[in-house]
């Protein structure tokens, strides 16, 4: 099983304050993460921080001692985690970027008892912080250690730390080099993306990725492939509509012919994010390129409760009533967990919400919805507007691109939110809020009864 971690930016930086003091000593922290499980994937979600008091450790250059009184508060605030795991994270001041002998017999005590607490089997693990915050771990699992699957520190940018013994912050900054070259590619490579949403956007977000070379592809999408959709979802075929194939599978099978041994691993998932969000929760970043606001929802809650970063892609076309378009534009919106939401920024009304969970979950109670057309105003099923999607598309993929090698020229929290107008000519961005009220208090619960906090997920 991989295993993997993710702090938010706000942890890592109360980490780094703690196990690295300035005074040249070994500290120690615990993180308490909430988890999502598959069969081939553990993700530990970072919840909170408890530092080690320095006065009640006996630390030196190269040890460090701690009283294991330290884990009550962590075993009383993982009481109201559904799937608690308990980290522990301690410094090498002098930059030593490996487990010591003596770090190998501490965390083998320390993880047997541990796993006597909880008696799930599930793994845990340990970290080592080097003085510039970078990050070496190891799952802990039925007895036996195994190397991270990467530490990843999710904020305005996103970093990611292979965490194996080693150089780990060495091979962070060779994964950052050659913006559009090698560090792109071998970034990517290491990466499982998901795109919910498969047609006239989610179809080119997919096509990009996996020709720049992502590692796995979960594709998310519960319709099937008509006639009304060939001028606009990249990689369909009449014979696709014909067989009323489903479109993640057309994708999935274009994408695995046309690149062969290049190809991603690609995971086509038929149905709802409501049906799906188990497997979307493991990706390391989520694209929405839906215009369902339920699914929305879903995936504003996924970011916070399951630390992962959510890029949301929108094209907004209106018609004049004469043949011609009052507005056409695109929204891009970069949304990090603990931080502002896609309902903060009114990216979807919860009333919208009630009614298409009411028709999914009760139809013979839905008995009213207004009908509004790719563009509104028109009612038009073979919409003119791939290369609307495509650049729409694009300036998400660079998105993601630009959070994770940083290239871009001032701060990253003042272009959280990306707006074209293709009418007026411009382009505009827009800073992150404030960690919204609703949903920055779910990050790092992990899994939860129910799904989401939400009746009726699957």
């Amino acid at each position: 099983m991989r295993v993997s971690l993710r702090l938010t930016d706000d942890q890592h930086q109360a980490l780094k304050a703690q196990l690295h003091p300035g005074d040249g000593r070994e500290a120690a922290a615990w993180l308490l993460c909430g988890r999502r499980c598959d069969s081939e994937r553990s993700i530990l979600c970072g919840r909170q921080v408890f530092p080690i008091a320095h006065e009640a450790s006996v630390r030196t250059t190269h040890s460090i001692t701690w009283r294991m009184d330290s884990l009550s508060p962590v075993l009383d605030a993982a009481q109201a985690l559904a799937a608690p795991a308990i980290v522990h994270i301690h410094s090498h001041p002098k930059g030593a970027a490996a487990f010591s002998t003596v770090d190998d017999e501490c965390d083998r005590v320390l993880h047997v008892d541990l796993a006597k607490i909880y008696e799930d089997g599930e793994p845990s693990a340990s970290l080592i912080m080097l003085p510039d915050g970078g990050l070496i771990g190891r799952g802990y699992r039925k007895g036996k250690f195994a190397p991270l699957d990467g530490a990843f520190v999710i904020g305005h940018l996103i970093r990611r730390f292979p965490t194996a013994d080693g150089n780990a912050t060495a091979a962070n900054e060779d994964d950052r080099n050659q913006v559009f070259g090698g560090g792109t590619t071998s970034l990517l490579s290491k990466l499982r993306v998901a795109v919910v949403g498969c047609s006239g956007t989610g179809s080119v977000i997919a096509e990009l990725l996996a020709r720049l070379g992502v590692g796995e592809l979960i594709l998310i999408d519960p319709d099937v492939v008509e006639d009304k959709n060939l001028n606009r979802i990249i990689n369909s075929m009449q014979a696709h509509a014909t067989m009323a194939t489903p479109k993640v599978d057309a994708l999935s099978v274009s994408i695995t012919r046309n690149l062969d041994r290049n190809a991603p691993r690609v995971i086509p998932l038929r149905g709802t994010l409501a049906e799906a969000w188990r497997f979307t929760a493991t990706a390391d970043a989520v694209f929405g390129c839906t215009d369902s606001s339920e699914a929305r929802m879903h995936l504003d809650r996924l970011c916070h409760q399951y630390v992962m970063p959510y890029i949301d892609v929108g094209v907004d076309l209106r018609a004049d009533k004469l043949g011609g378009v009052s507005y056409a534009g695109m929204a891009v919106h970069y949304l990090r967990p603990g931080g502002d939401s896609l309902l903060a920024r009114h990216g979807y009304r919860m009333e919208t919400v009630e009614a298409e969970s009411l028709r999914r979950t009760d139809p013979e109670l839905y008995t009213e919805r207004v009908r509004i057309g790719y563009i509104e105003g028109v009612d038009e099923d073979r919409p003119a507007v791939i290369s609307i999607n495509t650049q729409a598309a694009s300036m998400a993929v660079n998105e993601l691109l630009a959070r994770l090698h940083g290239y871009r020229s001032g701060r990253p929290a003042d272009h959280s939110s990306r707006y074209v107008n293709l009418i007026e000519e411009f382009q505009t961005s827009e800073p992150s809020g404030q960690p919204c009220p609703v949903m920055s208090p779910l990050c790092g619960l992990g899994d939860t009864n129910p799904p989401l906090g939400l009746v009726g997920l699957s």
